[in-house]
């Protein structure tokens, strides 16, 4: 895999596209410290909750302390507002299901009245008139010396 990813596209439970760059080692990588770091500030921010929870339960009805309670709870309805840190969730499996497909009519790739030339001239015409199918039984092969030829006139199509 390594040798073949160069940019790897990440869809989270959350159906959000992550982007990576770089091989699939450095795609696992790179999650894998994402989601440490993400861990860790997702623990520090749940205790500072609890701690400013506590502080508030315990205030209780203490004149002197009711003010700084409620300055705690404006402390917490701020992080809420700028959105908590979400834990990290362990990706469940996924299962595909392919279901045998039917066969399709022939032709599942048609080409009609094809014509080539280099130039784009009518009278340069390296053929004409060139009409064929190729149905899911179909073999193809494309042989000779100068096989961009057909790929090119294809490509045109």
């Amino acid at each position: 895999m390594d040798t073949v990813c160069t940019n790897i596209m990440d869809l989270t439970f959350k159906k959000k596209l992550v982007y990576y760059t770089g091989n699939y080692s450095t795609y696992v990588r790179t999650k894998t410290e994402n989601e440490v770091n993400q861990m860790k500030a997702y623990a520090k921010q749940q205790e500072e909750i609890a701690h400013i929870k506590k502080f508030i339960a315990s205030a209780g009805t203490y004149a002197n302390l009711v003010k700084q309670a409620k300055s705690k709870q404006k402390i917490i309805d701020k992080m809420e507002a700028a959105g908590l840190i979400e834990k990290v969730e362990t990706p469940r499996p996924l299962r595909f299901n392919f279901e045998d497909i039917r066969k399709l009519p022939p032709p599942i790739i048609a080409f009609n009245d094809v014509a080539f030339s280099y130039s784009g001239r009518k009278e340069d015409y390296l053929y004409k008139n060139l009409s064929f199918g190729i149905d899911m039984d179909s073999r193809v092969a494309i042989l000779g010396a100068n096989v961009t030829l057909l790929l090119a006139s294809v490509t045109l199509i």
